[in-house]
């Protein structure tokens, strides 16, 4: 393992390291999740007459609440099309900034690429494929 070349030095190490997070992560929700919701009632506090279920009024903001995450990950384009425009000015803005930090190497935000060398962003500039144009 070669640490000496940069933050990244050896991405396939840094992948399996974050998958193996998420995966262990994962596991430990899914296993609290299970002992504290669907664990039996042992504590005599929660088998007294004043606990109860959820009453209707409950069930219907949690239904909508629901309905509404579905609904966003089945057809998620009525939200993002309403937040396109705001996106759009972000990334025009962004490439706008990085046009004049391109223009005066030695301003504020100097653009170095790695190596050393002063020749423009180290990644492409391109736009997004998709609906946001």
């Amino acid at each position: 393992m070669n640490l000496g070349k940069g933050m990244f030095g050896n991405p396939m190490l840094l992948a399996g390291i974050a998958a193996t997070a998420v995966i262990l992560s994962a596991v430990y929700l899914l296993t609290m999740f299970q002992k504290v919701m669907l664990g039996p009632l042992d504590k005599p506090e929660n088998k007294d007459e004043h606990v109860h279920d959820l009453t209707w009024n409950e069930k219907l903001v949690f239904g909508v609440v629901v309905a509404f995450a579905l609904a966003m990950g089945v057809a998620p384009g009525p939200v993002l099309d309403r937040s396109a425009p705001t996106v759009g000015a972000l990334v025009d803005t962004y490439r706008a900034r990085l046009g004049e930090a391109m223009a005066s190497p030695q301003g504020p935000a100097r653009m170095i690429q790695p190596g050393g060398s002063k020749r423009g962003p180290a990644f492409p500039l391109r736009r997004p494929q998709g609906g946001m144009q």
